[in-house]
């Protein structure tokens, strides 16, 4: 593929389509060229620096991992263009408080620095960097994608409400602070590495309706004790889904 680089490091396609990288980690503010419509998977991933980035009204794709370690990046303005963000396109933006979006975006909202879709079913990204320590997901949400809360440190409680079947891979990984998780009945499958690496959490409920846990959900929880509804492991859960060998009580009540 052939490609130019601006003054700044950043490299695009030749036809200025995609943004494909930036050379430049010590970049600390950057307004992306009008006409760019993907900003590719890492293109700004390791930009420890960048503190402030504007985003062209073409923009439709911002890729996985895009601005994975963007450590000083504090708020996002995405544009009414933008159709799809990938996963864990702000993992470990640990000061990220602000998450914004055009009002005129058919596709998504923000309420509160969280990214939801427009119709308020499905949670996107939870700011890493906002400062509350407890959040209750609105009782319209039926789906959380994979990574919305990953490296979310100030998070200590979580309430999942009734209507969700799936917490999906990834979900909770690395909330540090993460002390407390409410999953309800609704909930059939948790996938993998959900709360991997949450190092305070020590207690987590499971109703029986949960059939599929995936693997290493429970990863690095070393003082996470595991209270299950149901009287052994379900044939669903995955061999390894407690590696760490958290302690586990079965036939609990609560």
């Amino acid at each position: 593929m052939k490609t130019k680089a601006d003054r700044f490091g950043v490299v695009y396609s030749a036809d200025g389509r995609q943004l494909l990288n930036c050379r430049n980690k010590k970049l600390r503010e950057y307004t992306v060229k009008e006409g760019t419509e993907e900003i590719v998977e890492d293109a700004f991933s390791e930009c420890e620096c960048l503190e402030y980035i504007l985003l062209p009204e073409s923009l439709l794709t911002i890729g996985d991992s895009a601005f994975y370690d963007c450590f000083s990046l504090k708020s996002i303005m995405l544009p009414k263009s933008i159709k799809n963000i990938g996963k864990c396109a702000f993992g470990r933006c640990f000061v990220l408080e602000e998450i914004n979006i055009d009002s005129a975006n058919p596709n998504f909202t923000s309420v509160d620095n969280v990214l939801f879709s427009r119709d308020m079913t499905r949670i996107v990204q939870y700011a890493p960097g906002k400062p509350d320590s407890h959040y209750v997901i609105p009782n319209s949400i039926t789906e959380i994608a994979s990574y919305a809360f990953y490296s979310c440190c100030e998070l200590k409680s979580v309430v999942v409400p009734d209507g969700v079947t799936k917490i999906d891979d990834m979900t909770f990984h690395y909330c540090k602070q993460l002390e407390s998780v409410t999953i309800p009945t609704s909930v059939r499958a948790i996938g993998k590495c959900v709360f991997a690496n949450c190092s305070n959490l020590k207690s987590i409920f499971i109703p029986k309706s949960v059939e599929k846990i995936g693997l290493g959900t429970f990863d690095y929880c070393w003082e996470l004790k595991i209270r299950c509804e149901a009287e052994s492991k379900p044939e669903g859960w995955d061999k390894s889904w407690n590696m760490t060998q958290c302690s586990v009580v079965w036939n609990a009540k609560s």
